[in-house]
């Protein structure tokens, strides 16, 4: 992926097994200041995720490679991380979100209902505790929300799963 004032020019590889080819690399003229590129499934769906400074777009891939916009997405804030995890798509900006893109909306990942994790859902932002990135645990089907001073297991319904938060030495780099 390469990006540059124009545009996004992405390359894009069609997995069929041992036979895999790469496609022509596609101009998307509608997309300036890229700084996020990932590749995910939600549902039966292959997407193409694409953040620039404050949206994030889905283009479905087509059967032969082929790049539709799907969804476009307002975010308010910049994206600092953004995974495809276990059929769906997760963003980090301020907090942490879940990305709708049947609906086109962006939703509160972490459970407002787990009182363990009130402190990340409501007074981080507040006391400059901001996310820094997301990892998917495939063995385990965990997320770990990171921020800068510590990382918060959750499971995929945004709940805590583990009961104690990672701190780390020294600020990760995502």
């Amino acid at each position: 992926v390469s990006t540059q004032s124009t545009g996004c020019y992405l390359r894009c590889t069609r997995n069929s097994g041992k036979n895999s080819k790469p496609l022509q690399a596609q101009a998307i003229k509608k997309f300036s200041d890229c700084h996020l590129v990932r590749v995910g499934q939600i549902n039966s769906d292959r997407f193409v995720a694409v953040a620039q400074e404050s949206s994030i777009s889905l283009l479905l891939i087509g059967e032969q490679g082929s790049l539709t916009i799907h969804t476009f997405i307002d975010t308010e804030d910049t994206c600092s991380s953004l995974i495809f995890c276990t059929g769906m798509l997760l963003t980090a900006t301020k907090k942490f979100y879940k990305v709708d893109p049947v609906n086109q909306t962006l939703y509160h990942f972490l459970d407002p209902n787990d009182n363990s994790l009130a402190f990340y859902a409501y007074a981080a932002v507040q006391r400059g505790v901001l996310p820094i990135g997301l990892v998917h645990l495939y063995d385990t089907e965990e997320v770990l929300l990171c921020y800068r001073e510590m990382g918060v297991f959750v499971n995929r319904e945004g709940k805590r799963s583990r009961a104690h938060d990672i701190q780390w030495g020294r600020t990760p780099i995502t």
